[in-house]
């Protein structure tokens, strides 16, 4: 449920970037997935998806994006049937192109995006996430969507999360009825 307002943000038309910070296990792969087949199916346009490493992006393609797509009925319908349209990284829809690489120059260069999403974007050199920004090129209907666990002080992620506002969630308590916000010591 924690998803459902971050989902919303980043297929409203009017929000360019939505940064999620949140913990191991809570969700933003699954998000990041779940945008994928929404873009694919309802707002179509250039995608790049950019992980940590090459390697960690493929493995993640081939276990977990692929069989996503294959199994939501209306990506199903438009998965290229050439077999040369789909490789380990790089789909090639017939009304739109999607990438997936690690946070390097050479998958941060050259492609103009409309929606560019970066994973774990702590663990990333000074300058990809400006670099994977760059990709947009201006676009009036671009989105950025960055997924991160927390980061050390003076990561260009601090510039990121701190350029919008800010949702933070919580839990209401069955018993008193109050609401509070998540923090270690509960």
């Amino acid at each position: 449920p924690w998803l459902n307002e971050p989902l919303v943000a980043a297929t409203d038309d009017e929000t360019t970037q939505v940064f999620i910070r949140a913990s191991t296990g809570a969700g933003k792969t699954t998000l990041m997935e779940t945008l994928a087949c929404y873009v694919v199916a309802q707002k179509p346009g250039p995608t790049l998806f950019v992980g940590q490493t090459d390697d960690m992006v493929k493995d993640w393609t081939e276990s977990r994006l692929l069989p996503i797509f294959k199994e939501c009925g209306e990506v199903a319908k438009l998965f290229p049937e050439d077999r040369h349209a789909l490789r380990k990284t790089t789909i090639f829809f017939p009304h739109m192109a999607l990438f997936a690489g690690g946070a390097n120059m050479t998958n941060l260069q050259e492609k103009s995006m409309r929606y560019c999403i970066g994973d774990e974007v702590w663990r990333w050199k000074a300058g990809m996430i400006k670099e994977l920004k760059a990709r947009h090129h201006d676009r009036w209907n671009r989105k950025t969507i960055l997924v991160s666990q927390g980061w050390d002080q003076g990561h260009e992620s601090d510039g990121e999360w701190d350029s919008g506002t800010r949702e933070v969630w919580g839990w209401t308590c069955e018993d008193c009825g109050n609401w509070h916000r998540y923090a270690w010591s509960d």
